[in-house]
């Protein structure tokens, strides 16, 4: 597909589903981060807490659900608008 080929409207349409499911990778790259340095750096991560390795990934993981969550509704907003595009542009 082509995009400089395309209407205006899908154009934005295809656009923005690209913005979103990059958007959504970029928070999942965040979250595996998140998740490698609480096992490997504990202490420079919670700087608070005096935590173990474990603790520190539980309390990762608990922080890693909230950010999976968001990006799973960007990525079913992508979706979404991907599948509006290829209804305009089929028709």
């Amino acid at each position: 597909m082509v995009l400089y080929a395309l209407p205006v409207e899908v154009f934005v349409l295809a656009l923005s589903t690209i913005v979103l499911e990059g958007e959504a990778y970029v928070f999942a790259a965040v979250a595996g981060t998140l998740l490698g340095a609480s096992w490997t750096k504990a202490l420079r991560l919670y700087r608070v807490e005096e935590l173990s390795r474990f603790r520190a990934l539980k309390m990762a993981l608990k922080e890693c659900c909230r950010i999976y969550v968001f990006t799973t509704i960007l990525l079913f907003a992508a979706a979404f608008a991907e599948t509006i595009t290829m209804i305009l542009f089929s028709s």
